[in-house]
């Protein structure tokens, strides 16, 4: 299908589902994928025109497909069927706003996933996805703002969590030692499984205004990052603190049934405050409070501390 410059009619998917083999939307030209349509693309995907996808329409690629062209592709679903590759476009980045589904083979041609949805969303898929660049931007609201991951996946360039709430579970990201780990201000990453391989101290940037939080069983609060931002422990189970010092810009929170327990004489410091709704274990540990402003702190045993 070839969308020409400025039709008298734009097209607009909106019967239940249109097919093609290729696609091309060329400059001046309009795609619009309506609500709930679903859009099954056998060849390639040229777009140097405009694409307008709701949020909850479908594009599935079905055969071998390269996304190309000279616009930024923002889809609502993307799904890549079994025995099918999708290669997506060469440094650049292609956006989508609802969920991620890859039962096929994706190719990442050095470009970027952007999840950029205003409700919450889903990595998914019966096989992992090797993203090049993979960028969390969900701007929904408090509770409509979650990117949950359902299965590993290998980041083999940056991993920026800039908006909304990254949800990892127990699953691995398997990630490299060059790209960049970023955390930004008013972002969470959660996990309940190890924190992402490979990404090293000097590639991890997390910002005083970000949020990580360890919800699993049993956990060991990674040493790899030189600073928190925001520390989160909970659910039940133990979350040990590294075998090095633990520094936490802002605050620490120890919600209901979780325990955070220091490991043996490593110090934690704490710029904001400390609040402990759970339960803390000292070891043989200084805790020290170094905040530039007033820090409140729970009632908590500790083997030493510094004000």
């Amino acid at each position: 299908v070839d969308i020409p410059s400025a039709p008298t009619n734009q097209p607009v998917i909106g019967s239940p589902s249109g097919n093609c083999n290729y696609i091309t939307i060329e400059n001046g030209a309009t795609l619009t994928i309506g609500s709930n349509r679903q859009l099954n693309v056998n060849g390639n995907w040229i777009n140097n025109g405009t694409l307008i996808a709701n949020i909850d329409s479908y594009v599935t690629f079905g055969g071998t497909t390269t996304i190309s062209g000279s616009s930024t592709n923002s889809f609502g679903n993307v799904i890549i069927n079994s025995s099918s590759a999708l290669t997506g476009p060469s440094s650049a980045n292609m956006n989508v706003s609802a969920m991620w589904t890859n039962n096929g083979t994706f190719t990442h041609n050095s470009g970027t996933v952007t999840l950029n949805g205003t409700l919450s969303q889903i990595i998914q898929g019966d096989n992992a996805t090797t993203f090049y660049n993979l960028t969390i931007a969900n701007t929904g609201s408090s509770g409509s703002n979650l990117i949950i991951l359902i299965g590993g996946q290998t980041i083999l360039n940056n991993l920026a969590v800039n908006n909304g709430v990254f949800d990892a579970d127990s699953y691995q990201i398997t990630g490299n030692g060059t790209g960049t780990f970023m955390i930004a201000s008013g972002a969470t990453f959660r996990m309940a499984g190890s924190y992402p391989t490979s990404f090293t101290t000097a590639h991890t940037t997390f910002s005083s205004g970000s949020t990580f939080e360890y919800y699993g069983a049993t956990q060991t609060v990674s040493s790899v990052p030189s600073q928190y931002g925001n520390l989160t422990i909970t659910t039940s189970g133990i979350k040990t603190a590294p075998s090095s010092s633990l520094v936490i810009i802002n605050n620490l929170l120890i919600n209901s049934l979780a325990t955070f327990a220091a490991s043996g004489s490593n110090a934690i410091s704490v710029g904001g405050n400390w609040t402990n709704n759970g339960t803390y274990t000292k070891s043989s540990e200084t805790v020290t409070f170094n905040g530039s402003s007033t820090q409140t702190e729970d009632p908590t045993t500790f083997y030493n501390q510094s004000l």
